[in-house]
């Protein structure tokens, strides 16, 4: 399984900058889905791609428990 730290690494390396200061904290791990706090309310629901580094969006909620739940059934 992927780390958090290697996920940072090799995104930055990429030529991402998900993880960049001022960006929202990631609250929950699971697999290769990240969910992190919204701007502003709610969360967020990000896929990491091991082959490619880099961290797309998939879908927002009001709740972070939705959200868990729906990264843990894909991980």
């Amino acid at each position: 399984m992927v780390t958090l730290s290697e996920i940072k690494s090799k995104n930055k390396r990429a030529g991402q900058f998900f993880f960049e200061r001022g960006s929202p904290p990631v609250v929950s791990k699971q697999g290769n889905y990240l969910v992190t706090r919204g701007y502003g309310s709610g969360y967020v629901l990000y896929k990491y791609s091991p082959a490619t580094g880099k961290v797309s969006y998939q879908q927002s909620s009001s709740s972070k428990a939705t959200l868990v739940n729906i990264a843990k059934k894909k991980a």
